[in-house]
């Protein structure tokens, strides 16, 4: 009977997929009777740096983006609570009259 490697990687988030990915490099480099392992463990450990890499940019970015969208959400409350008090300043100086406001 042939055994199996049991990934059982289904389900996880990409963090801890590299986790099991980064323990299974280590158990096989530190097996002896694992001689020439496909790929080398030179090139898994390299792919695994890759990967934290890339969610690592991942990570701040979008940590960046979340950061851009509370100061847009700042500058437009800004910006329409100037666009309602100008609204505003036109009725009042408008005397109600349609001509002037439509103007404006």
């Amino acid at each position: 009977m042939n055994s199996k490697v049991a990934l059982n990687i289904y389900g996880l988030k990409p963090r801890e997929k590299l986790a099991k990915y980064q323990k299974a490099i280590t158990q096989c480099g530190a097996t002896p009777a694992l001689l020439d392992p496909t790929p080398t463990l030179v090139v898994c450990a390299g792919s695994h740096d890759a990967a934290r890499d890339m969610l690592d940019l991942i990570d701040t970015k979008e940590q960046e983006l979340m950061n851009l969208r509370v100061q847009r959400e700042q500058l437009m409350d800004t910006a329409m609570g100037h666009h309602s008090t100008l609204g505003s300043c036109v009725e009042t100086q408008s005397l109600g009259n349609p001509a002037f406001i439509t103007v404006c």
